[in-house]
C-alpha cells in the first residue's frame, strides 16, 4: 500500500513539475533579433514577436486582383486577416503587415489602371478605404468615403481621377483619385460591382453599378443614374 501511495505522489511531482517549465515557457518573451534566425518584415513596420513570412492562415481566400499594368501584381484576401501580394504571377506571395492593412473580403482591391505602385483597399471589416503610393509597402487612410465598403474599388482606365466604390447600402463615386466622394443618386443596395464603357466619351462616360437590388446606369459619367433592368429576371 506504501509503494503505491509514493508512486503516487511521484507522478504528482512530475506533473507539478511539467507545468513550471510550460508556464516558464508561455511567459518568457518571444525571440528578438539576434536571437532567432531572420524573418522577412516590412520596412519601417515595428518588430514585434512574430512576423508574417508567406501565405497562411488556414481559411478561405477571398476579393481577388490583377493590376492591368503589371499581370504579375495579384492581391488577395484570407478570412483569417491576411492580405496577401504577389509579383511574380501568383507564383510566391508575401503578407503585408497587420498594421499597415488588414484584410476584407467582402471588396475586391483597386489596382491604379496607369501606375502599377498605386493600389487601393478596404482595411479590415469595417472596411475603411486605405491607398499605398508605393507598391503595397505603406499604407495611409484616404478620402471620406463611408466605411463598409463591399464589391469593389474601380476606375475610369482611361482616366483613373474617376473612381467608383459601394457599402452595404448604396455607390460612391470620387473624381479626384479618392480623395473627396459624393454618394450617387439612384443606385441602392449592397454594392457587387461597377463597369466602364469605354466606348462612351471620356467626358460622358457610360457607368454601370450593380447592386443586390438591380443594375444602374449613367449617360454622364455618374452624375445621374437610371434603372437598367429591363428584360432581366426580378432577384
Amino acid at each position: 500500500m506504501l509503494s503505491y501511495v509514493l508512486r503516487g505522489q511521484v507522478f504528482i511531482g512530475w506533473c507539478i513539475a511539467a507545468l513550471c517549465l510550460l508556464a516558464c515557457s508561455c511567459g518568457s518573451p518571444a525571440p528578438r533579433g539576434g536571437d532567432s534566425a531572420p524573418v522577412a518584415r516590412v520596412p519601417g513596420a515595428p518588430i514585434e514577436g512574430w512576423q508574417p513570412v508567406g501565405l497562411s492562415g488556414g481559411g478561405g481566400m477571398f476579393a481577388p486582383a490583377i493590376s492591368s499594368v503589371d499581370p504579375d501584381l495579384m492581391a488577395i484576401n484570407c478570412d483569417m486577416s491576411g492580405v496577401y501580394l504577389s509579383r511574380d504571377g501568383g507564383r510566391h506571395w508575401g503578407m503585408i503587415h497587420h498594421l499597415q492593412l488588414r484584410s476584407n473580403t467582402r471588396c475586391r482591391p483597386g489596382f491604379h489602371p496607369k501606375d502599377a505602385d498605386i493600389i487601393y483597399a478596404a482595411h479590415g471589416w469595417a472596411g475603411k478605404l486605405k491607398v499605398s503610393r508605393d507598391g503595397g509597402r505603406h499604407w495611409e487612410t484616404i478620402g471620406n468615403v463611408p466605411d463598409g465598403l463591399c464589391g469593389e474599388i474601380a476606375f475610369d482606365p482611361d482616366r483613373p481621377a474617376l473612381m467608383l466604390t459601394g457599402t452595404w447600402d448604396g455607390v460612391y463615386l470620387s473624381r479626384d483619385e479618392g480623395r473627396h466622394w459624393r454618394r450617387c443618386e439612384g443606385p441602392s443596395g449592397e454594392a457587387l460591382s461597377f463597369f466602364v464603357d469605354r466606348t462612351s466619351p471620356p467626358d460622358r462616360r457610360r457607368l454601370f453599378a450593380a447592386t443586390k437590388e438591380g443594375i444602374w446606369r449613367s449617360q454622364d459619367g455618374g452624375s445621374g443614374w437610371r434603372r437598367a433592368t429591363v428584360g432581366l429576371p426580378e432577384g
